[in-house]
C-alpha cells in the first residue's frame, strides 16, 4: 500500500504550533510548563484526538497518541518545548511528522501488526533540571535528589515551576519505575548544523551520539577602577576567560577534530562599565564520541556504547531477540563491518595494494591501504577512506549507484521474452540477452547515471543518457552498451585513484557481475587491468562469516583464514587490440557527462 502524507496539512500544523511562544526578539521561546507550552500541549492534545488516536499523558507530562491495541509499541516523536529563541522545526517536526503519519494510517483504515505511538517528551531541551526530563522519566532513569532539590535554568526551584501546573515532583518521579515496553523508537529531527545542507544531502542517519559534559566554571581576578588601573597591573577575569575560550577552541579543533566545545553563557561581575571584571562565571559544554577524551572529562562510560574492532565477540544475544528470530539458545553476537569491507575480506584484500570490484546492485571498488591516503585529488573526487575490518589496514572506496541495477532495469523493461525462456529452460536471462553480443566495442555510448552519479561527481541531478541510436540498433546492442557504460564509469574512478597515488595492479571481481565472462573481459579491456574471479563471488557473506568465526574462536585470525581459503579461478587479461579501440571510445565517454550536465539540470 502506497500511503503518502498530506504535506500541506503538516505545514499547517507546524505553522500553528509555531504561534505558541513566538518571541518578539526572534524565534520561539516555549520552555516546558510555561504558558506558551501549556497552550501548545492543549493544541497537540486536540490534534491527536481528532486524528482518532488513543490519547494519554503520564506523570511527567509526556503526551502520547496510540494507534493499535496492546503490545510492544513502535514509538515515533520528539518534543515541542524549545530553548530561548528556538526554531520552529527543532523537536516539533519529529512530533508533528509522526502525528501526520499515524493520522494518514487512520484515514486509510490501516491496522498495524504492532501498536504505533506518537510521543512528545517533556523538557528535552533541559530548561528545567538536567537534560531530557520527560524521556528519562519515561525510561525510569530519574535522579530523585535532582528532582526534589534541583534548580531550573531560570533560577527558580523546580517545585515552584510545577506549582502552576497539574504536575508535581511526586508525579514525575512516579512516571515509570521500570524499563518501558517499547519495540523501537524513531525520531525525525532537523539538522542542527550545516553539514547536510552544505553538501546538498537531503537526509542523514545518526551513526553515533556524542557524550555531553558540561560545567559551570569561574575565573577569579580582582575588581579595579577601569579609568585609573594600568593594564599591566590588572587581574582581569574576563581576559582570562577570553584567552581560555580561544585556546580551548583551538585545542579541540586541532587535536580532537570532531569534538565540540561551546562557551554559551558568560556572567561578568560586578558587571559595570567602568570596573575591571573581578569574577567571570561561564558555561563550558564539551561533546565528543571519543572514549579517551570523555574519560579525561570524567564522563561515565556507560553513557556510550562500547566500540569494538571487527570480529570481536561482544556477548550472547538477548533471549527475547533470539526467540523472535527463531534461534535456539542465545547465539554469540560478534562485531561485523561495512558490507564492502566484508567483501574486501572475503575476497582476500588482506595486504596493501590488493583491490576488488564488486558488481551488485551498485558497483564499488575497494583498495586496501597500509595508511589513509589523504590528498586533494581523492578529496575532490569524493573518495571515501575508512578503516578496514582487517586491523591496521584502510580502504579507499569508489561508488557507482547504478551498477547491476541498470542491467536489471534493462532486462525487466525490454526483455520479457528472454525472461520467459530463462524460466522455462533454467538458463540465466542475462546470458540469453547477451548471447549474440560482439566482443568488439559497440557504436553506442551509455551514461549510466540512472540514479544520479556516484564518485567522483556525486551529482544527484544527473540522469542517464544514450547516444548513437539508429534504426539498426537492437536490444543486444543496447545491452552490450549498458555494460560498456558501466565499465567506462568504472575506469573514470580507477583513473582518479591512480591520479591520487593509489596503485592497482589487479582487480578481484565479486558479486553477480562476476558470473559473466563477457563482462569480466570487458572490464579488463576497458580498464587495462587484469581481472580475476574467485570461487566464492558472494564475498560479503563470506567475509562476515569469517569475522563471526574469528569472534567465536573457530579461526585464530580472520585475515589469515581468508588468505588460506581464497581460490582465484579465472583470469582475464586485457586484449591489446580491443583495449586500444576502447581507449578511443573512452575518450569520447569522458566528454559525455560534461556535455549533457547543464541540459539535464534544466530538465
Amino acid at each position: 500500500m502506497d500511503i503518502k502524507i498530506n504535506l500541506e496539512r503538516l505545514k499547517s500544523d507546524i505553522e500553528e504550533l509555531a504561534r505558541f511562544g513566538r518571541d518578539p526578539r526572534g524565534g520561539i521561546t516555549r520552555p516546558s510548563f510555561s504558558q506558551p507550552d501549556r497552550e501548545a500541549r492543549k493544541r497537540l492534545h486536540k490534534r491527536i484526538t481528532e486524528a482518532g488516536l488513543l490519547f494519554r499523558q503520564d506523570g511527567a507530562g509526556n503526551l502520547f497518541g496510540r494507534l493499535g491495541k496492546e503490545g510492544r509499541a513502535v514509538l515515533v516523536g520528539s518534543h515541542i518545548d524549545t530553548v530561548i529563541n528556538g526554531g520552529r522545526f527543532d523537536g516539533s517536526i519529529g512530533v508533528l511528522a509522526g502525528l501526520e503519519c499515524l493520522r494518514r494510517l487512520c484515514e486509510e483504515c490501516w491496522h498495524p501488526a504492532r501498536p504505533l505511538e506518537v510521543v512528545s517528551f517533556t523538557d528535552e531541551e533541559g530548561n528545567l533540571v538536567g537534560d531530557f526530563l520527560g524521556s528519562r522519566a519515561f525510561a525510569g532513569l530519574l535522579n530523585k535528589e535532582e528532582i526534589e532539590k534541583g534548580m531550573t535554568s531560570f533560577g527558580r526551584p523546580l517545585k515552584d515551576v510545577l506549582a502552576g501546573s497539574e504536575f508535581s515532583r511526586e508525579s514525575i518521579l512516579g512516571t515509570n519505575e521500570e524499563e518501558p515496553d517499547v519495540e523501537a523508537f524513531l525520531e525525525l529531527h532537523i539538522e542542527q548544523g550545516a553539514t547536510l545542507d552544505t553538501e546538498d544531502v537531503p537526509i542523514g542517519i545518526v551513526e553515533r551520539i556524542a557524550g555531553k559534559n558540561y560545567r559551570w566554571c569561574s575565573f577569579l581576578g580582582q575588581a579595579d577602577h577601569g579609568g585609573t588601573t594600568p593594564l599591566e597591573l590588572r587581574h582581569d577575569a574576563f581576559l582570562a576567560v577570553a584567552d581560555f575560550a580561544l585556546k580551548g577552541t583551538q585545542l579541540v579543533a586541532t587535536k580532537h577534530y570532531g569534538s565540540m566545545i561551546t562557551f554559551g553563557k558568560v556572567n561578568v561581575h560586578p558587571g559595570s562599565f567602568s570596573v575591571v571584571p573581578g569574577e567571570v562565571d561561564f558555561s563550558l559544554d564539551f561533546r565528543s564520541s571519543s572514549p579517551e577524551i570523555l574519560k579525561a572529562l570524567e564522563l561515565e562510560p556507560e553513557r556510550l556504547s562500547t566500540v569494538q574492532p571487527s570480529g570481536v565477540a561482544v556477548g550472547p544475544m538477548q533471549s527475547e531477540l533470539a526467540e523472535s528470530l527463531g534461534l535456539a539458545g542465545r547465539p554469540l553476537v560478534v562485531t561485523g563491518g561495512h558490507d564492502q569491507a566484508c567483501c574486501a575480506l572475503g575476497v582476500g584484500l588482506t595486504r596493501p595494494g590488493l583491490a576488488m570490484v564488486s558488481t551488485g546492485t551498485a558497483e564499488v571498488v575497494e583498495v586496501a591501504l597500509g595508511s589513509p591516503a589523504l590528498n586533494q585529488t581523492l578529496y575532490q573526487g569524493n573518495i571515501s577512506i575508512y578503516a578496514h575490518v582487517v586491523a591496521g589496514l584502510y580502504l579507499s572506496m569508489t561508488l557507482n549507484h547504478s551498477g547491476g541495477l541498470l542491467l536489471r532495469w534493462f532486462r525487466d523493461t525490454f526483455c520479457q521474452e528472454e525472461i520467459r525462456q530463462a524460466q522455462a529452460s533454467g538458463q540465466d536471462a542475462y546470458d540469453l540477452i547477451l548471447r549474440d553480443a560482439s566482443p568488439e566495442p559497440s557504436s553506442l555510448l551509455v551514461l549510466p547515471h540512472f540514479a544520479g552519479s556516484g564518485t567522483p561527481w556525486f551529482d544527484t541531478t544527473s540522469k542517464g543518457a544514450i547516444l548513437g541510436l539508429t534504426f539498426s540498433t537492437d536490444r543486444t546492442d543496447l545491452a552490450k552498451a549498458v555494460l560498456e557504460g558501466l565499465t567506462y564509469e568504472l575506469r573514470v574512478n580507477l583513473d582518479l585513484l591512480k591520479e591520487g597515488q593509489v596503485t592497482i595492479d589487479e582487480l578481484r571481481a565479486i558479486g553477480g557481475g562476476a558470473r559473466s565472462d563477457l563482462w569480466l573481459q570487458l572490464k579488463a579491456d576497458i580498464t587495462g587491468i587484469p581481472v580475476v574471479a574467485p570461487t566464492i563471488t558472494e564475498a560479503a557473506c563470506w567475509g562476515a562469516a569469517l569475522l563471526a568465526g574469528a569472534g567465536a574462536g573457530i579461526f585464530a585470525d580472520a585475515a589469515q583464514a581468508a588468505e588460506e581459503m581464497l581460490h582465484l579461478e579465472c583470469r582475464f587479461e586485457p586484449d591489446p587490440e580491443r583495449a586500444a579501440q576502447y581507449a578511443q571510445r573512452f575518450s569520447l565517454y569522458r566528454e559525455m557527462y560534461p556535455a549533457v550536465r547543464d541540459l539535464q539540470k534544466r530538465m
